[in-house]
């Protein structure tokens, strides 16, 4: 999609201010979007740009978009946000800043939601379609950036009371926890093989590929260091799901129970000889439990 018809198709775009840098951000209409209880982290906070057709920064944003899609600039855009007409700003403002803090069960949540690294996660696997209402508030269409395009995300139609408390279940903040560990997993995956995912969908099978190997690193291998969890899920993604049936796996996944060992560090010393007996054998292994 061209930079300018992207940029006209939406009124608002959601500016990562501390990770774009003051100077970057210099002379744009930047509205910080600062809860009052995030108030000392107010440096952190990510910031509301109007944008569209009559925007006077247009050409700047529009050659950053084209630069940045090319890896010669740093994206200063997160998220585009088309509203209808007759929103006030200042509503949009207040409302975004609220979503900022996600109440859970136990405590309160900085949620990253204009982070293009988390949103997919929670359009798309973590919160339920009223939740998704909650978070849109008058948005009808979200677009995040995904390798060097744009994905358009639209508002639920579904009728029905949309919550007023903005919160998450046990199990929806045990998810956002995990997406660190699914993305470090995924990256290492695409840099493994040394390629672009070939779609949005083909990241989200990944996704949901990968969120099926955390749980059986955890529930079923007991694993709790992080970076022993992401090289399982990697392997995962690289060698089959059933990969861990292998004899080679198993001996390094009980090894990894010791407090001096680690499946990561071990797995690591696997040759590619290895790897190709593991993918051809592990369905024909026993798991053990």
């Amino acid at each position: 999609m061209q930079a300018r018809f992207l940029l006209e198709q939406h009124q608002y775009a959601l500016v990562d201010r501390h990770a774009v840098g003051e100077d970057a951000c210099e002379g744009l209409p930047i509205k910080p979007l600062i809860p009052r209880v995030l108030g000392k982290l107010a440096p952190f906070m990510p910031g509301l740009l109007p944008v569209g057709p009559d925007a006077p920064y247009l050409e700047y944003l529009i050659d950053n978009i084209e630069q940045a899609g090319e890896g010669k600039k740093q994206h200063l855009l997160s998220a585009l946000l088309a509203v209808p007409k007759g929103v006030n700003p200042d509503s949009l403002q207040r409302h975004l800043t609220n979503r900022l803090v996600l109440h859970g069960p136990r405590d309160r949540y900085y949620l990253r939601y204009f982070d293009p690294r988390v949103f997919p996660h929670l359009a798309y696997r973590i919160l339920t379609t009223k939740q998704i209402q909650c978070l849109f508030g008058p948005i009808t269409q979200w677009s995040f950036r995904f390798q060097s395009e744009w994905v358009t995300v639209s508002a639920p139609s579904e009728a029905g009371v949309i919550p007023l408390v903005w919160k998450a279940k046990a199990d929806q903040r045990a998810a956002l926890d995990d997406v660190i560990l699914l993305n470090k997993a995924l990256l290492q995956r695409k840099q493994a093989l040394d390629q672009d995912w070939k779609s949005i969908d083909d990241w989200r099978a990944a996704m949901d590929a990968g969120v099926a190997a955390l749980q059986v690193a955890r529930n079923l291998f007991h694993l709790t260091q992080k970076d022993d969890i992401v090289a399982f899920i990697c392997h995962a993604l690289l060698h089959g799901e059933f990969f861990y049936q292998h004899g080679i796996i198993q001996n390094l996944l009980k090894e990894a129970i010791l407090p001096e060992q680690s499946y990561a560090g071990s797995a690591a010393l696997l040759e590619e000889e290895d790897w190709a007996v593991i993918e051809s054998e592990s369905r024909r292994q026993v798991i053990f439990r």
